[in-house]
């Protein structure tokens, strides 16, 4: 009597591997594209928190957020000393980016938790400063100082993959703000026009 074995052979298993392969691969490319939507939902729902935070700091403080490039000194009552409305400051908006920034003027008052710009947000690879911190939000007046004046201001958030809304919108904000091509947006990807 003969006796037979039974197994798999070289081919089936081969087979067997290559799809489980592709089956891996489709599930970790989903998984990159579900956390890339993840981290742009966080980024956007941190620039609506942000807004509402600088309307609030000027309805209590009356002033505007003048802060950022050319601060000397940390917060001083509500304001960053060493700006004004002619050198106009702003530029990146988080934490530890200048001597005196945005984030600093509103965490102050209690309007944003410690570095929740820079640290309870996402990492943004896109743009790197040069401390290596990853910025995802910059704010500007509109027209630089004339925009102080006429109240306008111009939040820019990073995103990976914006809406064709978003980069519409980005687009008209960078010309109504009169920004073109005075401003450098350090690929940010989406913007927003507060009217403060």
């Amino acid at each position: 009597m003969k006796q037979t074995t039974s197994g798999f052979t070289i081919v089936e298993l081969l087979i067997t591997i290559v799809v489980i392969g592709i089956i891996a691969s489709i599930t970790l490319l989903s998984f990159s594209n579900v956390q890339v939507r993840a981290n742009d939902a966080v980024i956007r729902q941190g620039a609506r928190q942000i807004e509402i935070a600088l309307v609030r700091w000027v309805m209590e403080t009356g002033l505007k957020p003048l802060a950022g490039n050319g601060s000397s000194a940390v917060v001083s009552n509500d304001t960053c000393p060493g700006i004004d409305a002619v050198s106009n400051g702003n530029g990146w908006a988080a934490s530890g980016q200048y001597t005196c920034s945005v984030e600093d003027l509103l965490y102050a008052r209690n309007l944003l938790p410690f570095e929740y710009m820079s640290r309870n947000m996402p990492a943004n690879n896109k743009v790197i400063d040069s401390t290596n911190k990853r910025i995802n939000f910059m704010l500007y007046p509109c027209a630089g100082a004339a925009g102080v004046t006429a109240n306008k201001w111009v939040l820019y958030w990073a995103l990976v993959q914006p809406s064709s809304t978003e980069t519409s919108n980005l687009n008209a904000s960078i010309t109504e703000c009169g920004n073109t091509p005075r401003r450098d947006t350090y690929g940010m990807r989406a913007a927003k026009i507060i009217q403060l």
